[in-house]
Parts: C-alpha cells; structure tokens; sequence
C-alpha cells in the first residue's frame, strides 16, 4: 500500500501516537494486554527466559502468587514460594502456605515455612507431599516468649539465648585453648553455661566478681571438664583478683559434671576460697595426683589468699588416687584470724566417696584448720550422711583442729576390712602450743563396717587434751574386723550418748558426762596384779584388754602365750570365765571394756 499507514501507531521520531496499544478485550485488572504510551503495561501470564530488574513488586492475585522453580517449571523442582494459603501447582508440587523454601534432592526432602508468628520445618518423600511439620519455633505474644518444639534439640556451636543462658558444645580441642576460652568468657558475661560433652581446659577458670559462675551439665557420665594445661595448675580459681575479705564470689553452682585432675598434667581442682552461699553438688570430682586437692585453701592459694567459706553446700561423688599422698583431698588451713570456715554443709545423699582410691594411707580426707586466737574461725560446720569406700585402706576420714560447733552425723566406712589404718578415722585436737583446742562438737551414729588394722594408736575416733564439750551418740562396728575404738585423751566434759555397741574400747576417759546407763555397764576393770599372777574375767561377758605403758614381757590368757613381748597400747581378747597373767619388771596401767 502506497503512501503508509493512514491512521499510524508510531510517529516520525519512534515515539507512540496512540495513548496505548492493547488487545481487543483489554479491560483493566481483569483480561487482555496493554503497552501505554507512559510506558507502562499490562500483560496476563508472561513468560520472560532472561532477567526482570525491578524498582518494586506487588502481587495482588490469590493462590500462586509467587513461586520460583529450578529451571523450568516442572514436578520437583520447585525452590521458593510466597502465598497467602497452602494449595498445589499445576505440577503437582504441594506448595505450603506463607514464605517457604523447598529442597528438591535428599530423601526426605525438606522446607521451612516462616509465617507471621514462626517458623516451622517439614519432611516429604516427595515435592508432592504430604509435608510434614518436625520442629517449630513460636512466638507467644501473650508473654512474650519463643517456643521451641522439637523431638530433639541439638546444639552445634556457642548459642547465646536471651541475657543469660548459654548451650556450649565442646570444640574437641585436647589442649583447652579453645574451651577455656569459650567457658571463661561466657563466665565474665554473667551467662549461665550448660555443657554437652567432654571439655578441655588449660588455665583457671576465675568466676566473676559481678555475676558469679553457674555450670551446669548433663550428668557426670555425659559432662566432663579435664584439666589439659602445665603441670601443678589449678582449675578453678575461687579466690579471683577482685575479691577481697568484704567482697565474696557469691551464689556459684557447679552440678551435672566429672572435674577431673589427672596425674599428667595435674592440678587442684579447687583452688583458693573467697565464696559464700554456693553450691556445688551432684559432680564427680576427680583428684587422681598424689600431690594436688580437690580443693587447697591457705594463705598461699588462690588470688589473694583469703581462705573465706561460708554457708555452702558440697555433695559429689569423689575419687581420690595417689599414693602416698601428700595432702589431703580437702585441705582447708584456715588459721589467720582474718579467715573464715563456717556453716557450711558436707554430705553423700545419693553419692559415695572413694577418699583412698590408690591405697593411701597417709592423708585425711579432710582436714579443717581453724585460727588459734581463741575465736575458733572454723564453726558452726556438717557432714552428713557421709559415706566412705575404704577397701584400699585409709589415711583417716576427717581431722578438725580449732573447730567449734560442728556437727558430724552418720560418717559410714564401708568394706575396711583388713586394710591399712595410718590415723585415727576421725580425729579432733589442736594447733601445736595451742590451747583452745576443739569445742562443742557432735559426734553422732558413727559407723564402721570391718577394719582390724583399727587399733589403741589409730582408734575410731581420737580427740586430744584440749577439747572440750564434745559429744559422742551411738557408734557402731559390724561386719568382723576390731570392735569400736574410743580414745578420749582425758578430754574435758565429754559427753556419751545413745545405744552403743555391746563390745568397745574406750581409752583415757577423763572427764566423763554419761546417761543413767553407761556403754560400759557391767564391766569393771580390776587392779593390776602382781606379776606372775593369774586373774579370772569374771564379769560374765567377754571383755577387750587394753595394755598401757610399763615393761611388759609375756601376756598369757587361759594359759597359752598371746605375746612374749607387750606393746603399749595393746589390745588383748579375754573370753568370760578364762584367765589372764601379765609378766613385768615395770606395772602397766589396763583398762577392760
């Protein structure tokens, strides 16, 4: 056609003559197309195989607003969708409701949908569904509050939640770089720290002044901190720069976790003390060097060397190794007047303690030294229901010394047997040249199962010149071994109590407060004969002999030889009805019992 278009679309320079070119039934937001000569357009289901770039985009339509596929659109490739309601697309992809993301490979396939009030994760066979919820995360408006649904909640690395809780995963760094790191700056940050595994660490954990130090494990089986750094460390350090004698570490919690000092590299576990009302219970603690504590408190430990406990509460599981040993498992030597080592609380509900693990037979389990001023800086003390595993033999349970109202209530030995004895079971005296001495004290349902190695020289339980008001209630002795041994050093105003065992010794009574009925009623200890000269136990009961001092050469009961040459102490057995004859240049002192 000659002479062009008579009605043109596009004029001379390119531009659009029309205000728009568009399809026949064209109508607005409903059907047909539009390009508009302001630049603008309308289309119905394009399809565009480059790239869009954007300013904005609204959607406006139901069902499948946006979804996005791998490639071409097709069953299970579909990625990303956003819609205002679950439906499927005409693939046959299930598409759930709100902001979702697919996976297309694995089996089972997953997607997490985020909607206006959290997130959830599915599972599916197929992109086809069904979809099925595993685990959620909620706001809860109403509290405000996240819910977290799982069947299982595993934490891979350091997560921080709210101000104050940390989950620790342990790193598996055996040189404990990277978890004393991670555990002492979760500690400075006032968090409270729940461990997952095993953790290493290489220097001492300092819990803070402001915030204190809570650790918490999953149990002693599945939460473990090993020492890992140089020889003779300290793990914890509880007397940080920053305390002072008016400025005390304060509401600390250890529980759930084995702390544990190996021989190589070895260290303290608790080192120093300036803490009050804390609590560390339901651990296993560890001591496996012969030369370090669970815990060592003195003048030269921890930070500043305050040596200040009070009102705290242990009870843990303990094993104690090495051998000899040379300190105590709890060595506490408070002695400045400056020191502190009152109502606190020891007891083994629900643990035991293996105090001579490696056969030791040289250290306490505890000892407790209070100052000499005469103020007696360690009081007002318990152990209870503690219960002691000594098939290794022991060094002695618990040494008291300048200790004042302390009440010491079912100390168990159990399977002693015939095992080593190196020092009285439990022991209460003084700081040398000191005169105080230990007061006010109760001794109460003492037991020992087994233990013929219990002797005059290394008894049940010893005190010294110097205590005084001390209270002993029902002791006992079963299952063979030496019957219970009492030496009371003439201590002043003692006071015997309760049901005791038929048969016992009881040395250097002094000063005597007893019951109506006394433990050793019926027995009275005759005089001494001359030498050469045989007696009869005529008390009607078996009795124990107890040989003290003099130069004894023979002792002979029912005539047969029991001892060519005496010892002093020495413990004889004499049945009712038999005799004994003692031989001696020098007359010994005995007691029966």
């Amino acid at each position: 056609m000659s002479g062009g278009f008579n009605n043109p679309i596009i004029g001379g320079g390119g531009g659009l003559v029309y205000p728009s070119i568009h399809s026949p039934n064209f109508q607005h937001n409903a059907t047909g197309w539009s390009v508009n000569k302001d630049g603008s357009a309308e289309f119905n289901n394009v399809i565009v195989r480059g790239t869009i770039t954007a300013g904005h985009f609204i959607g406006t339509g139901t069902g499948l607003e946006v979804v996005i596929y791998s490639g071409i659109p097709a069953a299970g490739n579909l990625l990303a969708s956003m819609v205002s309601s679950q439906t499927v697309d005409t693939f046959g992809n299930s598409i759930l409701e709100g902001l979702a993301v697919y996976g297309h490979v694995g089996n089972p396939l997953t997607a997490a949908r985020i909607q206006e009030t959290g997130i959830s994760y599915y599972t599916a066979a197929t992109q086809a569904g069904p979809w099925t919820v595993q685990a959620s995360i909620n706001y809860i408006t109403a509290t405000p509050a996240l819910s977290i649904s799982a069947a299982l909640l595993t934490i891979f690395s350091t997560v921080k939640i709210g101000g104050g809780l940390l989950f620790l995963a342990p790193s598996g760094d055996v040189t404990g770089a990277t978890d004393t790191a991670a555990i002492q700056d979760a500690i400075t940050n006032g968090l409270e720290i729940h461990f997952l595994g095993a953790y290493y660490i290489n220097a001492a954990l300092n819990p803070s002044v402001a915030h204190g130090m809570r650790l918490i494990g999953p149990g002693k089986q599945n939460g473990s901190i090993t020492w890992a750094g140089a020889n003779n460390g300290q793990m914890f350090n509880l007397d940080p720069v920053g305390t002072s004698g008016s400025v005390h570490l304060e509401d600390m919690l250890i529980t759930g976790l084995t702390l544990h000092a190996p021989v190589a590299p070895s260290a303290d576990i608790f080192w120093g003390s300036n803490m009050v009302r804390s609590r560390f219970v339901h651990n296993q603690l560890q001591q496996d060097d012969a030369g370090h504590a669970i815990m060592n408190v003195s003048s030269a430990t921890g930070s500043n060397g305050t040596g200040y406990m009070a009102e705290c509460e242990f009870a843990n599981t303990e094993i104690v190794g090495g051998s000899p040993r040379t300190i105590e498992a709890w060595h506490l030597d408070q002695q400045l007047t400056t020191m502190r080592c009152n109502d606190n609380t020891w007891h083994c509900r629900g643990h035991k303690i293996f105090s001579s693990n490696g056969g030791d037979t040289s250290q306490y389990w505890m000892t407790l030294i209070g100052n000499p001023s005469g103020g007696r800086g360690s009081r007002g003390n318990k152990w209870e229901d503690m219960i002691f595993e000594l098939a290794n033999g022991t060094g002695g349970l618990l040494h008291l010394q300048n200790s004042s109202q302390a009440k010491i209530d079912g100390f168990s030995s159990e399977d002693l047997a015939a095992t080593g004895v190196g020092n009285p079971l439990i022991l209460l005296d003084t700081i040398a040249a000191d005169t105080n001495g230990t007061s006010h004290v109760m001794i109460r349902n003492y037991s020992r199962r087994g233990g013929n190695n219990v002797s005059a020289a290394n008894p049940d339980i010893k005190l010294d010149p110097t205590c005084t008001q001390i209270t002993i209630d029902a002791p006992g002795q079963d299952s063979g071994g030496k019957s219970l041994v009492v030496d009371l050093q003439t201590a002043r105003n003692v006071f015997l109590a309760g049901a005791w065992p038929e048969t016992f010794t009881l040395l250097n009574p002094g000063t005597l407060n007893v019951p109506p009925v006394t433990p050793n009623a019926g027995v009275v200890t005759p005089a001494v004969p001359a030498t050469g000269v045989t007696i009869n136990n005529a008390t009607g009961r078996d009795v124990n002999v107890t040989l003290l001092g003099g130069t004894v050469t023979s002792v002979t009961v029912n005539g047969s030889v029991v001892s060519a040459v005496a010892a002093s102490p020495m413990d004889i057995y004499l049945p009712a009805a038999q005799t004994i004859k003692l031989v001696y240049t020098v007359a010994p002192t005995w007691i029966w019992s």
